[in-house]
């Protein structure tokens, strides 16, 4: 039962953070081919009183009631204006990770976040995570060998290499 909850609210996170990462490169309004800067309009109170309302009062992410922010989906830069629509509650911390644009780093910030809310044990889910980048590292370093064997730089290849496989032996 609880590997079921624990996939269901990493299912969550993942796709939740997806989206707003996705969102942040998106435009929004434009005016004569440019993107309206909303930064120096002003977002009121009010607005982000209604937002955190309509979310309950907790982060859309990982469900943790306190140190709320209201999170652009569409960088006012890039037009996002301060329709509902375009807003979400965002804890800071979650609000922090998805802002670095990191996939993989906001993914793994904000289920910890998750799980800390509903008091699951991070430890399991640090291990799963240190795998998955540990996957994530050696196929770079695949891509890498590759390029470099393609490119007749066998001797740089050869040291990846032998680095790749000191990594697995211990």
């Amino acid at each position: 039962m609880e590997q079921q909850i624990r996939e269901s609210i990493e299912d969550e996170v993942r796709l939740i953070v997806t989206k707003l990462i996705k969102d942040l490169k998106k435009t929004g309004n434009h005016l004569n081919g440019t993107a309206i800067d909303y930064w120096n309009v002003s977002f009121s109170e009010s607005i982000k009183e209604q937002v955190k309302k309509r979310d309950g009062y907790a982060c859309r992410i990982c469900k943790k009631d306190t140190d709320l922010h209201v999170h652009h989906r569409i960088k006012r830069k890039n037009g996002g204006d301060h329709s509902m629509e375009n807003l979400i509650t965002l804890c800071g911390s979650c609000h922090r990770a998805v802002e670095t644009g990191d996939l993989a780093h906001a993914i793994r910030k904000c289920t910890r976040n998750a799980f800390m809310h509903y008091h699951i044990p991070v430890a399991k889910l640090e291990e799963k995570l240190n795998k998955a980048e540990e996957r994530a590292q050696t196929r770079a370093d695949l891509k890498e060998i590759f390029r470099l064997i393609a490119e007749d730089e066998k001797e740089d290849a050869l040291v990846l290499l032998d680095r790749l496989i000191e990594r697995y032996e211990g």
